[in-house]
């Protein structure tokens, strides 16, 4: 019986399960997918607390088909390959899975926690090391210069020993820097003081030391620079300046345009004064250096000394020039970078500076030295060099008008002009010449004479950027060739150009000296009355009066040029600058300049003298 009993319930239990079984159907294979997603870890790691880099995976094993993407709430802690980037703090953040099969998607989320990083080192601390101080000092700042970063905690405080140093005692002691992050990490770092009896003095009484010296001096540092065996410092004071070889290591502690205390000696190399052999370069001030802004053309006058320079790019500069060119107002300048510096920063500098723009406008700040017969400025580094935004249009065609000789022509052409060509401008700017008539003259300023003189008009266009800022127009002659000299001018026949300024030469220094005396006589006959013989015509008020000399009654001797500008007894008797003139009118005239007037009569008129519109021009 009891064996029925269990047979019984063992068949109605077979019963109920293959109709539970019947009544719960197969799950969609992207379902399956969505519950078999996971993350993997390595070691103890798991959602709740990620040490290492975890295992996003991109396919699920036996679903065939199926594609994950993955996306991070932040891929500065964890990437999308599962990279992890511990920081100093526990970071939460979601992953997201986009699961794909065919045209059904899904997306899954995963919240997970970064561990932050354990802390174990301690802070380091810089800018501590050994240095010099004075016997007898009253304060030292220990601490000027030196900080103190932990990779956890940023900056900490740095806590410094100096109990063992006595100023008033000359020799080396010790002191401890100490420096501890919030975990309890610290470090600690010991340098040498040493005390000495040493003045300090100015860079000017350190320059007339003898050579070998131990000199301590003090200033502004105003450029400094790598080479790959010392670092080289230019150091400046209210007067003077001098230049500094420093082994590599101090480096380190320099900072541009504040004050510094140098210890060292000084010496002369390659006809230069210096400091080398360096012991000590230390901060003593945060005081800094303001530059001069300086004009090109006065750079002579700061050798040595940090100045502010301005102008446009001259040239194309590339990644390999060690010279560069700029313009200004004031004319040329030129920048160098050291040749001694070490190769990275020299890229550097180069990689600033190279540009194609020319007419741009670049500010430098650095020092001046003389390098053979000229000045330059030093480019040390990459942040002496600001460009300007734009080209400024009107900058650059005032800098044209000012440095440009552009020759202007006028009058009677017998040979050949002497043109300007695109070389001779800055900027890439461009000049055009055109001329009327290329049968005289063409438009590179080829003359070619006629028979007959001809008129021809000569203009030319300078552009910049396709912008015009300058252009002018000349009207001209060509000289024909078949002019006649006759009498006082026959040797002239044949002549042009020099020959024929030789000869003018000749002509008019062939002539007869008349003295100032004289002149009472000739003027007599050159200004005669032509109504009337026994008259002369006085300049300015046009009187008739008898001719005769009477000492300087009637009428005198007037200089167009006034006396008082004539330099010797010749130029005084030339008779083309004699007139004969009342003696009143003359006393009044003195010797003022003639000046236009609008007025018909001679006399005073404001900035000089008016002869008449009789006599004016003559």
């Amino acid at each position: 019986m009891l064996k029925k009993i269990i047979l019984s319930v063992i068949f109605l239990s077979t019963i109920m399960l293959v109709a539970a079984c019947q009544d719960e159907p197969d799950k969609n294979p992207i379902d399956q997918a969505y519950d078999a997603l996971s993350i993997g870890f390595q070691g103890a790691d798991s959602i709740e607390g990620i040490k290492e880099d975890i295992t996003l995976p991109t396919t699920i094993e036996d679903i065939e088909g199926i594609t994950v993407t993955w996306t991070s709430e932040s891929e500065d802690i964890i990437s999308v390959s599962g990279k992890v980037f511990r920081t100093n703090e526990d970071v939460t953040l979601v992953l997201t899975a986009h699961i794909v099969l065919g045209t059904e998607e899904r997306y899954k989320f995963f919240e997970v926690t970064v561990l932050r990083l354990e802390d174990s080192r301690g802070p380091v601390i810089y800018g501590a090391k050994d240095f010099y101080v004075d016997e007898g000092a009253s304060e030292i700042d220990y601490l000027l210069g030196v900080y103190a970063i932990d990779d956890m905690d940023g900056a900490v405080e740095v806590i410094v020993d100096a109990s063992k140093v006595n100023v008033n005692v000359p020799g080396v002691y010790e002191v401890i820097y100490t420096a501890k992050d919030s975990a309890g990490n610290e470090t600690t770092v010991t340098i040498d003081v040493t005390v000495e009896t040493k003045p300090l003095e100015t860079i000017s009484a350190v320059k007339l030391k003898n050579n070998g010296t131990n000199v301590k001096t003090s200033g502004n540092i105003t450029a400094y620079y790598k080479t790959d065996t010392n670092v080289i410092v230019y150091l400046e004071d209210d007067i003077s300046s001098i230049k500094i070889i420093a082994p590599l290591e101090f480096e380190t502690y320099l900072d541009l345009y504040k004050t510094f205390e140098v210890r060292g000696t000084k010496n002369v190399l390659n006809q230069r004064i210096v400091i080398d052999n360096v012991k000590d370069i230390r901060l003593i001030s945060e005081d800094s250096l303001t530059p001069n802004l300086v004009a090109s053309n006065k750079l002579s006058s700061y050798n040595e000394k940090l100045v502010q320079v301005y102008g446009l790019v001259h040239e194309i500069h590339t990644t390999v020039h060690t010279t560069y060119n700029l313009l200004s107002l004031t004319g040329h300048l030129k920048l160098v970078i050291p040749s001694d510096m070490e190769t990275s920063l020299k890229t550097d500098i180069q990689s600033k500076l190279r540009t194609s723009n020319l007419g741009l406008g670049v500010h430098i700040t650095g020092v001046v030295e003389k390098q053979g017969s000229d000045y330059v400025v030093l480019l040390t580094n990459p942040d002496q060099v600001t460009f300007e935004a734009n080209i400024d249009i009107q900058e650059v065609t005032t800098i044209i008008h000012t440095v440009v000789d552009i020759p202007s022509f006028e009058g009677y052409i017998t040979t050949n002009l002497d043109f300007l060509t695109n070389n001779d401008l800055p900027f890439g700017s461009t000049i055009t010449y055109t001329s009327s008539n290329e049968t005289v003259l063409s438009n590179q300023g080829q003359v070619t004479r006629l028979e007959d003189d001809t008129a021809v008009t000569l203009s030319y266009v300078i552009e910049f950027n396709g912008v015009v800022i300058k252009e002018a127009t000349f009207n001209l002659v060509i000289s024909g060739t078949s002019a006649i000299y006759t009498g006082y001018y026959a040797s002239l026949a044949g002549k042009t150009g020099g020959l024929l300024q030789t000869e003018l030469t000749k002509i008019i220094s062939n002539y007869r000296y008349r003295s100032y005396d004289a002149a009472r006589d000739i003027l007599q006959i050159s200004d005669r009355d032509p109504n009337n013989s026994n008259n002369i015509i006085l300049i300015y008020n046009r009187a008739s009066v008898r001719s005769t000399w009477d000492g300087g009654k009637t009428w005198n001797r007037e200089h167009v040029w006034p006396q008082s500008f004539l330099s010797n007894s010749h130029e005084k008797a030339d008779l083309h600058n004699l007139k004969p003139a009342n003696e009143g009118i003359n006393s009044s005239r003195g010797n003022l300049s003639f000046k236009d007037a609008v007025q018909s009569s001679y006399g005073k008129v404001t900035g000089g003298w008016f002869p008449g519109d009789e006599d004016k021009g003559d």
